[in-house]
C-alpha cells in the first residue's frame, strides 16, 4: 500500500503515442526538482542524478558507492 508521500499517476497509451525516443516522465525525488526520467521496463531499480535529489537525501558517504552497469548498453553508473 503506498504511504502518504507516493502518487501513481495513469501513462496513456494510445495508436498517437510516439515511442520511437523512449516513454519519458518528470518526477520529484526527496523533495527535490522535477527530472526527467525514462522508463525501462526491464529494470527493478531507478537512476536519479544526486543532484537531482531533494534534501531528504543529502547525506552520502561516498565510500559505500557502488557500480551499477547495465548488460544491454555497457553503461556504467556509481551510486547508491
Amino acid at each position: 500500500m503506498p504511504s502518504s508521500s507516493e502518487r501513481s499517476c495513469f501513462l496513456p497509451f494510445t495508436p498517437a503515442s510516439d515511442l520511437t525516443s523512449g516513454l519519458h516522465l518528470y518526477a520529484a525525488v526527496g523533495g527535490g526538482d522535477p527530472h526527467l526520467f525514462e522508463i525501462d521496463t526491464g529494470s527493478v531499480g531507478v537512476l536519479v542524478p544526486r543532484q537531482s535529489l531533494g534534501p531528504a537525501y543529502e547525506n552520502f558517504d561516498r565510500s559505500l558507492d557502488v557500480k551499477f552497469e547495465y548488460v544491454s548498453s555497457g553503461k556504467v553508473y556509481c551510486g547508491q
